[in-house]
């Protein structure tokens, strides 16, 4: 992959009780990624739940982790840009390019 390598925290939500019966959602960390995080020019759009949803960034990697074949639109990353600020971003769509498993495109949008 071409350019600066970034790291990422994958997380997925996971429930937790609240103490009075009922659950809360929280993030629960799950590995680092390390690829190349770069914009997205706007031209990818996905059908999400009847939705159209374009994606902002792209985020690539070509590790394996053991949680690369469970990557799903329900899962989010974590990114802490080079001024410290955390970024969270929505997976939007997950790609494996010629379905081999061996790298992997993250189409994202950023949670505002």
């Amino acid at each position: 992959m071409i350019g600066p390598k970034s790291s990422v925290i994958l997380q997925r939500a996971v429930e937790t009780a609240d103490g009075s019966g009922g659950y809360t959602e929280t993030w629960k960390d799950l590995c680092i990624l390390r690829g190349t995080m770069y914009s997205d020019n706007g031209n990818h759009r996905f059908m999400h739940n009847r939705i159209e949803t374009a994606s902002t960034h792209i985020f690539t990697f070509d590790m394996y982790t053991p949680w690369n074949d469970s990557i799903s639109e329900s899962d989010q990353l974590r990114y802490s840009n080079w001024k410290g600020k955390n970024d969270s971003f929505e997976i939007v769509f997950v790609d494996s390019p010629c379905d081999q498993g061996r790298s992997w495109s993250l189409y994202l949008r950023e949670i505002k």
